[in-house]
């Protein structure tokens, strides 16, 4: 039965994997969650919030610590929750166009 499937062996909060909020590792050794599956807790008590920006970056230091592993050496990078996200919320049809189009320029000019 895969991991994820026997929810008596990872630390589970309100549906999501509890994970080291430096190493993004699991309660098991070498076994690592990361992204919108995970539980990070901020230092304030809330839980990270769920965005690619974060994933991103948890993936970056999950690799990096995952290649240090395989060649010997101490895993160094840590996970600090650094990202920038921004949420446009639009109260008629024609706003939620406007952000729509804003979103796409944003892409096209950052592309």
């Amino acid at each position: 039965m895969p991991i994820s499937n026997q929810r008596n062996c990872i630390s589970w909060k309100v549906g999501l994997i509890e994970v080291n909020r430096n190493t993004m590792e699991t309660d098991f050794p070498n076994v690592y969650a990361i992204g919108d599956i995970t539980y990070i807790p901020l230092e304030m008590g809330k839980p990270l919030p769920k965005a690619g920006v974060f994933t991103h970056y948890q993936a970056e230091t999950v690799a990096h610590n995952i290649a240090h592993k395989i060649t010997g050496k101490t895993p160094d990078k840590k996970f600090n929750g650094d990202g920038t996200m921004f949420s446009l919320k639009w109260e008629t049809e024609k706003q939620g166009m406007l952000a729509e189009t804003f979103m796409v320029l944003l892409y096209l000019m950052l592309k």
